[in-house]
């Protein structure tokens, strides 16, 4: 059967054998085309347009509207793969495209990824940006990082913050300590010096040379031990900001410390070194003549860096 011009049928229609649609048109978005095949009704309410290579669902011939693949059916199945422009969809795609897997997280292949950029990217979208656990080109590590969406989609300055090598060591970035949260009886600011009480938590010291004496840090890298009780983090290692009791000129690298009056670490002679090893926080690193600290500005405050044994 042969027929030309546009053509409208009613009703059910079977054909034997094959139909071919020679019309050329695009099926359009924007506009009414008016392509090969209209399915579903006349082009001013909801129908399907299909031409060569295209399917278009609309609301009326300028709209566009959803379209349902095998919807409450089986599983659909795509064949080489999807190229992404939106980013709504989840499945394979063409590098430089975000998969928006829920409201606030996000898979993004970077399309130009450098030695500090993002070659792939699991994040944690904020307000400015996006937290992510990713790889970065030319390295085996995981990383994660801070970056705008701006500098994934670009594939350009990305942050490293912290990474795990690919033999399982664990790198801490900028920060100085390890701290573990522990219980204190009062809130204590960070830079003090807090002692046990035999009950599993801590107060803030009140003379030298008091037993397991620790320091509040500020400046900690990585922390562990965090509960609704324990929520005051201690150095264990590294170095911690510490407010002295002495002269801040009085000391200098090297010196042992011990705790001291109102929170604060004292100089201990070497007489008190070998009699009291126990007491020893640790020794004194510098005396810092600068105003603030690190990426997160922590204000120093006239104290020094002891190195926490």
């Amino acid at each position: 059967m042969a027929l030309s011009g546009d053509q409208t049928a009613s009703g059910r229609k079977t054909f034997s054998g094959g139909i071919t649609i020679t019309r050329t048109t695009d099926a359009a978005a924007a506009s009414d085309a008016k392509p090969a095949l209209i399915v579903g009704g006349a082009s001013t309410a909801q129908h399907i347009e299909i031409d060569g290579n295209e399917v278009m669902s609309k609301t009326n011939g300028t709209t566009g509207g959803e379209l349902y693949l095998n919807s409450g059916c089986g599983t659909v199945h795509i064949g080489a793969g999807l190229n992404v422009t939106s980013g709504q969809i989840s499945g394979r795609v063409s590098s430089g495209s975000w998969i928006h897997t829920t409201k606030n997280g996000a898979l993004h292949l970077s399309s130009q990824p450098t030695s500090s950029s993002a070659a792939a990217v699991v994040s944690a979208k904020t307000s400015s940006g996006s937290w992510g656990i990713c790889t970065l080109n030319g390295s085996n590590n995981l990383y994660f990082v801070w970056g705008s969406d701006t500098n994934y989609t670009n594939g350009t300055n990305t942050t490293a913050q912290a990474y795990i090598d690919n033999s399982g060591g664990v790198h801490g970035a900028v920060w100085n300590d390890y701290a573990e949260y522990r219980a204190t009886v009062h809130d204590v600011e960070p830079g003090r010096v807090v002692v046990e009480n035999n009950d599993d938590t801590l107060s803030i010291s009140t003379e030298r040379l008091m037993p397991g004496a620790n320091i509040v840090s500020d400046t900690f890298g990585f922390a562990i031990g965090e509960t609704d009780e324990a929520k005051t983090p201690l150095a264990v290692s590294g170095r911690a900001l510490a407010y002295p009791f002495e002269a801040r000129e009085e000391y200098c690298a090297g010196d042992p410390v011990c705790s001291g009056p109102n929170g604060t670490v004292s100089k201990m002679t070497r007489e008190e070194v070998m009699m009291y090893p126990d007491r020893m926080i640790g020794t004194v690193s510098a005396i810092p003549n600068y105003k603030t600290w690190g990426t997160g500005n922590i204000p120093v405050n006239g104290r020094i860096w002891i190195k926490v044994i």
